[in-house]
């Protein structure tokens, strides 16, 4: 057994004032003290939440302050007794204190999430049934145990670090995980195989297109079969011989010297346009003008120069 460290003894039940409240109920809260040392051997946190849970049962009206107790009063051989009940019920039968039973999971998942959980899982059941596993030189896995703090190296092996943790990590919960970690290991080794299969197919395919490749583009293409009349055409269509039936280009072909044509006419009535009107604004510019007139060789002016 790991004998619990004096600054435990002395300075955090102190700080804690954990005796001090417990003079309220027991006649010999020192007691309670070393029974709380026995299940976690000093170790911090675990002391300190068994400290918690302790005083919560404790609750407000099971007994009068003034009424110190004794073993003989609560049916009881000792004080002893008193905690393993506690301990057992509020801790071990049911977890009721938040901050320990999310350390607890902390632990279990740590185990099953390393990559060898096997082998800690066995090390730690040799451990726990009591067989003698060497301390001196630890191995990869054995280290990764011993950093959780359920076991450690003492005297050249490996023994358990507490009490607590030895009753609730126990062979149930050893099965339990053993038969977790062979589930993961047989959906990873099926993902594995599925992927594997799947590749490998991939693979072929991607061969095969590549050898027969040159062969495909050294063949001859297919031979064009020729159009058929679909269903949404009108029946005449169908049933017209293939020269009258005018494709695209045809019609385009036919287009092109009509519309120079008509472009040609637009072009002729443009100038002719223009033409006229030069000449009508010339016409006018002469008539305004103040310029001497042109003689009049009208018969009638010749008839009154002759009479002159």
């Amino acid at each position: 057994m790991r004998q619990p460290s004096g600054y435990l003894i002395t300075q955090v039940v102190q700080d804690f004032e954990f005796e001090a409240r417990l003079s309220h109920w027991f006649a010999r809260p020192e007691r309670i003290t070393q029974q709380v040392m026995v299940w976690t051997e000093g170790q911090p946190f675990l002391t300190h939440r068994l400290f918690q849970v302790i005083l919560r049962s404790l609750r407000p009206g099971t007994f009068r302050k003034s009424h110190r107790l004794s073993p003989q009063a609560l049916n009881l051989q000792s004080e002893d007794e008193w905690v393993d009940r506690i301990v057992q019920k509020y801790c071990i039968d049911r977890c009721t204190d938040p901050e320990l039973r999310k350390h607890l999971r902390c632990l279990c998942q740590t185990i099953l999430s390393d990559p060898s959980p096997l082998q800690l899982l066995d090390t730690y059941q040799a451990v726990w049934r009591g067989d003698r596993v060497p301390g001196d030189r630890l191995n990869s896995a054995q280290m990764r145990l011993v950093q959780t703090g359920l076991i450690y190296p003492s005297q050249g092996k490996l023994v358990l670090s507490n009490r607590l943790y030895q009753t609730i990590f126990n062979q149930a919960w050893l099965n339990r995980a053993f038969k977790t970690v062979s589930r993961q290991s047989a959906s990873f080794e099926k993902r594995s195989v599925s992927n594997y299969s799947r590749n490998n197919a991939r693979n072929n395919a991607r061969n095969n297109a590549s050898k027969n490749g040159p062969e495909t583009m050294t063949s001859a293409p297919p031979p064009l079969k020729p159009p058929t009349a679909s269903a949404t055409e009108p029946a005449e269509t169908a049933t017209k011989p293939p020269d009258a039936v005018a494709s695209p280009v045809a019609s385009s072909e036919r287009l092109v010297p009509i519309a120079a044509q008509r472009l040609g006419v637009a072009l002729l009535a443009c100038t002719i346009g223009t033409v006229m009107v030069l000449a009508l604004t010339y016409a006018g510019k002469e008539k305004d003008s103040g310029e001497t007139p042109r003689p009049d060789f009208s018969l009638q002016n010749l008839r009154e120069q002759r009479q002159d």
